[in-house]
């Protein structure tokens, strides 16, 4: 089938790979090597061996690379939590009071002070955002549920939106890539919830 779609008169495939990391086959179109037709076979053998090593190589580098990616986005989410945010979130305070005095006299710098301070929240939810997505996910079927129902909670807390999470699935049976990608779905959602729609309410449900 393969070798009709190449046009293909012959072709000679040898599968490598190293265990479960990866995979794959080497194919040689209409080889004609000389001597007999098993040369082909080992010559794409002898291939194999080389090209293993290279791919290994650039395995393991994309690997390493897309773990020194991850450790770098948590230690900037955790830079985030512990000073920007924080610092953020003493400001925003120290506004209230502020506004709280002044509406208490009676001043109209209390409507530009109320200003401020929504302004400040927005700014401290932009970047929880952020955080959260800078954040590893890494959930297993087991954890997904509560995974979700904590990012549901978390929302409803920061936004003062009313968030509910209805689940009607006891066992998850899927892969870890699965559960990931619906973690950040569930996420992109939520913040699309609190930008641009204006609700009082969110549903999430599961099933």
């Amino acid at each position: 089938k393969l070798a009709r779609r190449l046009g293909a008169r012959r072709l000679t495939m040898v599968s490598l790979g190293r265990g479960q990391d990866w995979g794959g086959r080497l194919v040689l179109v209409d080889a004609r090597p000389e001597g007999p037709a098993e040369e082909s076979l080992r010559f794409a053998q002898r291939l194999v061996r080389e090209l293993g090593g290279v791919v290994q190589s650039r395995f393991l580098l994309g690997r390493l690379r897309s773990r020194i990616g991850a450790m770098e986005r948590a230690r900037v989410a955790r830079e985030l939590h512990d000073g920007t945010i924080q610092s953020l979130v003493g400001v925003e305070m120290e506004v209230d009071v502020l506004r709280r005095r002044a509406d208490q006299a009676g001043l109209p710098l209390a409507g530009d002070l109320a200003r401020v301070q929504g302004l400040l929240r927005s700014e401290v939810l932009e970047l929880r955002d952020t955080m959260q997505r800078l954040k590893p996910i890494e959930i297993t079927p087991d954890e997904l549920v509560g995974y979700l129902d904590a990012a549901v909670a978390r929302f409803g807390r920061d936004t003062g939106i009313r968030a509910i999470f209805d689940c009607a699935v006891e066992d998850v049976d899927l892969s870890a890539r699965f559960c990931r990608e619906i973690g950040r779905i569930v996420q992109e959602a939520l913040q699309n919830v609190r930008k641009h729609s204006e609700a009082q309410m969110v549903l999430v449900r599961f099933g």
